[in-house]
């Protein structure tokens, strides 16, 4: 009845907060309070509805909870079970809510090229220039306005801030009449100038210049722009005394090779250059989504039904798209326009071989080497979504990329003292924990060969484990493991030099706090390595680090430390092995030293294996060479407890 209760009052709290701000309001004592309970009971009852996936828990001092439910009616779904803070929190809620999301690939082949455009135009106080590179098609100009739409939202730039549109093609043949729209000119400058005319620059003032196919740019005009790019300053055309000033952000875009169509100076002063990726370079999913989501769009424009044939979905996902995005929403314009065109009185139309016309018919029954990803006729309305064709869930890939940016924000927190090492630990554990619980239930998992295969692979390396090692893995680890393994070919992780570092220190952190776990995980990778040569990265190894920590493995071992040091490949650890498996208790660890190694050497190993494990109980070495026995006279002060040699 009281677990109830709880349940309810935070579901009640939950709702009734009105920002972010007031979650710290939410506490276990103010539960306790409103309850008649004891705080120790409330505490359990709260983190047993954590458990269940059912809360939130803010580690904040003191700590509070929510309702995912009812938060994430109210606000926005969170990503993660545990956060450090509120502030860590909120700043999930703006990146989940910036105009890029409506971009199709935002969290995958996207993502990297998006954060390098937020922190361009965070940058005080006007932004960086930006430079988008790509061949033609690949959403260049879409993504420039999505730019431009993003600092409204942030509230960077004005509501009614303009955006400019220069495509400097357009004066490819007269560099001139380009500059002199680009800076302006003054009445007089030259033959037909028969006012003042303001340039685009400074018709861009407060907001965006988007310069398209720049490198039509002269080296006159790179010059003048670069030179703008340095003071904030520039002059019309005609107009040398007077020197005018734009606060204006600066997105270019060109198809061509940077190194060889512009100044070096120029460059200098373009400091972000991103490369949209050609459309067969991004993954499948993405290709999916953007042949429906142009379905959609065709619906809404012409306002009708369309009943798409799946054999015309299927080769539309297999054509090959020379000219990207844009060769891709052109062929699809062009399949509803000439369904459309032969039965424009019809408000449901049926879009199939007999009214696509040859040409693209031609076209769409070349390919060869089918892959289906439609088996049934396909309705398009105007109020249709993209969610009702296809799963735009978080995969496997940005869900990684997510769990790694919130484990990043923690690492910051425990640098700076905000969280303490036990906190880290379990954050690692039940974020680990959930993101392979996800792994494990997804769908139609259990009826893939190559899964099947891993599976019967890990429970056999699992098996030597717990009898080499003497721990028992218990629960769905098999399959977690499998599924990660399985799933790691379509995680293409990118991460930067500081979350690397900061991976890097919770991983060292997570080895310290949970040294059985980390043993177990280091004879995995081992055996996995020889078995299947496959090898992992340090995000990786975090992951089923915290994974194992959250099994609470269950470890038969002596409280007292004895190791084997013998020269030799494997020796150690095979006189380890046998002993251990007579005694059925893990009591021996091993150095296996080669033949080389020196004394100091091999002291420094065992400080650093009397650092990492408890030794006041005792410490026995065993030694294969009598010039070992030298060992004691060097350890005694580090070891607070017997040692014998």
């Amino acid at each position: 009845m009281s677990f109830e209760a709880v349940n309810r009052e935070l579901r009640e709290e939950t709702q009734a907060i009105s920002d972010l701000s007031d979650i710290n309001k939410i506490t276990t004592d103010r539960i306790a309070e409103n309850l008649h309970l004891s705080r120790t009971t409330v505490s359990q009852y709260l983190n047993d509805i954590l458990k269940k996936g059912d809360a939130i828990q803010i580690k904040s001092r003191p700590t509070n909870f929510i309702n995912r439910q009812i938060f994430s009616e109210r606000f926005f779904s969170p990503k993660q079970t545990i956060y450090p803070s509120v502030a860590s929190l909120i700043k999930e809620q703006v990146r989940q809510k910036n105009v890029f999301k409506t971009f199709i690939g935002n969290q995958e082949s996207m993502k990297e090229i998006i954060e390098r455009l937020i922190t361009a135009e965070n940058y005080p106080p006007n932004g960086l220039p930006v430079m988008l590179s790509g061949n033609t098609g690949v959403g260049k100009s879409y993504l420039a306005k999505l730019t431009y739409q993003y600092c409204v939202q942030e509230g960077l730039l004005k509501k009614d801030a303009p955006f400019v549109v220069l495509n400097c093609a357009q004066y490819y043949h007269n560099p001139e009449l380009l500059s002199s729209n680009l800076f302006g000119y003054a009445k007089g400058s030259f033959t037909g100038a028969t006012a003042d005319f303001k340039g685009m620059l400074e018709s861009a003032n407060g907001g965006v210049l988007f310069l398209d196919e720049c490198h039509r740019l002269n080296p006159e005009s790179q010059e003048k722009l670069f030179s703008f790019m340095d003071t904030g300053n520039f002059e019309r055309m005609g107009e040398n005394a007077v020197s005018r000033s734009s606060k204006v952000r600066l997105i270019f875009a060109t198809t061509e090779n940077l190194q060889e169509n512009f100044l070096q100076t120029f460059l200098r002063r373009v400091p972000v250059a991103v490369t949209l990726p050609d459309l067969n370079n991004r993954s499948k999913a993405e290709l999916k989504m953007l042949i429906f989501q142009t379905f959609i769009e065709e619906s809404r424009r012409l306002q009708r039904y369309f009943r798409v044939a799946p054999w015309i979905i299927n080769h539309l996902f297999n054509l090959k798209y020379k000219n990207n995005i844009g060769e891709l929403k052109t062929t699809i314009k062009l399949i509803c326009a000439h369904a459309y065109s032969q039965d424009q009185m019809n408000s449901d139309i049926e879009i199939s071989s007999d009214n696509i016309g040859n040409s693209l018919l031609q076209r769409l029954t070349a390919v060869n080497n089918q892959e289906e990803i439609c088996s049934e006729v396909v309705n398009f309305t105007p109020e249709s979504r993209l969610t009702d064709f296809v799963d735009t869930t978080i995969s496997e890939n940005s869900r990684v990329n997510d769990l790694m940016t919130h484990l990043c924000d923690v690492e910051g927190e425990f640098q700076n003292d905000k969280l303490t090492a036990a906190m880290v630990i379990e954050i690692i554990s039940r974020e680990s924990r959930a993101l392979m619980d996800e792994m494990v239930h997804r769908d139609k998992r259990d009826h893939n060969e190559s899964l099947k295969y891993l599976i019967n692979i890990i429970q056999q390396l699992f098996d030597y484990l717990g009898s080499s090692l003497f721990v028992k893995i218990k629960g769905n680890a098999v399959i977690a493991f499998a599924s990660f393994i399985y799933l790691k070919q379509e995680v293409d992780l990118a991460l930067t030099v500081k979350a690397e570092k900061s991976v890097h220190n919770l991983l060292e952190l997570a080895k310290q706090n949970a040294t059985v776990e980390y043993q177990v995980l280091k004879s995995f990778l081992e055996l996995i390595k020889t078995k299947l040569d496959f090898r992992m990265g340090e995000v990786d190894k975090l992951l089923l680090l915290g994974y194992l920590i959250s099994l609470n493995l269950n470890y038969k071992t002596s409280n007292k430390h004895a190791i084997i040091l013998a020269h030799g490949y494997s020796t150690a650890s095979s006189i380890a092995d046998v002993a251990n498996q007579f005694l059925n208790k893990k009591i021996f660890d091993s150095y296996d030293m080669p033949l080389n190694v020196s004394i100091q050497q091999v002291n420094d190993y065992i400080q650093q294996y009397i650092h990492k494990n408890d030794c006041h109980k005792g410490l026995i070495i065993l030694v294969d060479m009598g010039s070992l026995m030298v060992l004691p006279d060097s350890l005694k002060a580090n070891i607070n407890g017997p040692l014998l040699v």
